[in-house]
């Protein structure tokens, strides 16, 4: 019985024959053939819109079809998840505070990621938090911080953070799940982005 699931995979629990708890992420049979036709559908329906109507011609519309495919490529690749979850947990070794699962790469391949499993609290239950006795607030200033220090300060970020994807640990760590979807931004970008947010 799966803990969790999605359109392109579902996530197991499971142990290691050491005893070590794992959650381990598997792709969906079909999965990959069934998004190249539904792309390939939305890149044509792209083609014709543009060649009919000028506005989408200056949108680019195929060019968000063409980013839509890199996405999704990156996504239908686990080895690729791991290497972003590595990365994260590089950028912020020296930055306590933010808990990123442990990869076992010999279990793990393109369709099959086997990760160290996070039991902390869901970001989002309040009741639960306040049981634990865990500082709201401090916890929406960590969070905001990591969020920044990640897009501004590393240019390499979880490009999906969203609730179901933060849990926090017993001392108010941070635990963040699912490296999928990332996204980067150029040093020039991001002295740009500093400088909108100073003025």
């Amino acid at each position: 019985t799966p803990i969790g699931s999605a359109s392109i995979g579902q996530t197991h629990v499971a142990a290691l024959p050491d005893g070590r708890e794992v959650v381990v992420k598997v792709l969906r049979t079909g999965v990959e053939d069934a998004l190249r036709i539904d792309i390939d559908i939305m890149r044509a329906i792209a083609a014709q819109v543009q060649r009919r109507w000028a506005v989408a011609r200056e949108l680019d519309l195929l060019g968000f079809v063409d980013e839509f495919d890199r996405q999704i490529a990156g996504e239908l690749d686990y080895t690729r998840e791991g290497r972003n979850a590595e990365r994260i947990a590089a950028n912020f070794a020296k930055r306590p505070g933010l808990r990123v699962p442990a990869i076992y790469w010999e279990t793990s391949t393109d369709r099959v990621l086997t990760m160290e499993r996070l039991t902390g609290i869901p970001i989002d239950d309040v009741a639960a938090l306040d049981a634990a006795g865990i500082d709201r607030v401090a916890l929406g200033r960590r969070a905001a911080t990591f969020i920044l220090d990640m897009v501004l300060v590393d240019g390499f970020f979880h490009g999906d953070p969203h609730p179901g994807n933060l849990l926090v640990g017993a001392s108010g760590t941070i635990e963040l799940l699912d490296y999928g979807m990332v996204g980067t931004l150029s040093e020039a970008h991001r002295r740009q982005l500093v400088q909108l947010v100073a003025s």
